[in-house]
Parts: structure tokens; C-alpha cells; sequence
């Protein structure tokens, strides 16, 4: 950022200029101006509304190419999650699975300390 001063002193420089002080007019003191040459303006009618028939078909193929490659996209993930949804009804099936071979064994198990108390109380009633 310039600082307060040199932007005084730039203005100061730059109106100096502008109001002649430091560029002499083309010819010197005391001679008339150059003739200045003013072309005339063209007349047209004004068109509210222009069409742009063609101009915007590259844009629109980018855009359907975009689409397109979206779709693919949208393809492929449906692709992934239906081999997620597989492989998790595949492992909800297998947890179900090991589930029940974990009950059966607690089963066999609760059944087994069962005859081992039954085995354990029959004994002790003999040894009496």
C-alpha cells in the first residue's frame, strides 16, 4: 500500500500534467492545433433480441458428455453397492450361523455341567 504521501505527491505530479504545465502543444507557442480528422458514426438499428442458432452446441455436448460420464459414474456405484448389500447379507447370514453353533455349544455345555452336578451330588451320596 502506498503511504499518504506518495500518493500526494502523485496527484499533485499527475494534475500538473493534465492541466499542461509539463506537455507543450504539437507546433509551439502560437501556432494553431493540428486539423483533427472526425469520422462520421454509423447508424444501425437497434435489435432487441439477437438469436444464437449453433453457438452454443459445443457447450451443450460438453454438457451431455458431462451427463453422460455422470451416469456411468452413477452406474458403477450402484454396481458397488449392490456387491456391498451381498456382502453384508453374506455376513449377517454367516454371523447368524456362528451364532447358532454358539448357543449348541452353551447348550451342550449347560447340559454337561448339569450331569457334572448331578454326577458330583450321586457321589457324595454313595460315599455317605
Amino acid at each position: 500500500m502506498r503511504s499518504p504521501r506518495s500518493v500526494f505527491a502523485l496527484s499533485v505530479l499527475l494534475s500538473w500534467f493534465v492541466l499542461g504545465g509539463g506537455v507543450q502543444a504539437q507546433g509551439g507557442p502560437g501556432q494553431a492545433p493540428p486539423p483533427v480528422t472526425v469520422a462520421k458514426p454509423v447508424v444501425k438499428d437497434i435489435i432487441e433480441r439477437t438469436d444464437f442458432i449453433g453457438r452454443f452446441e459445443a457447450i451443450d455436448q460438453k454438457f451431455d458428455t458431462i451427463e453422460q460420464q455422470f451416469g456411468a459414474m452413477a452406474r458403477r456405484f450402484d454396481g458397488v453397492d449392490r456387491r456391498f448389500d451381498e456382502m453384508q447379507a453374506q455376513v449377517d447370514g454367516n454371523h447368524r450361523e456362528a451364532l447358532g453353533h454358539f448357543d449348541e455349544v452353551y447348550r451342550r455345555l449347560e447340559r454337561l455341567d448339569q450331569e457334572h452336578v448331578a454326577t458330583t451330588q450321586a457321589l457324595r451320596r454313595l460315599e455317605r
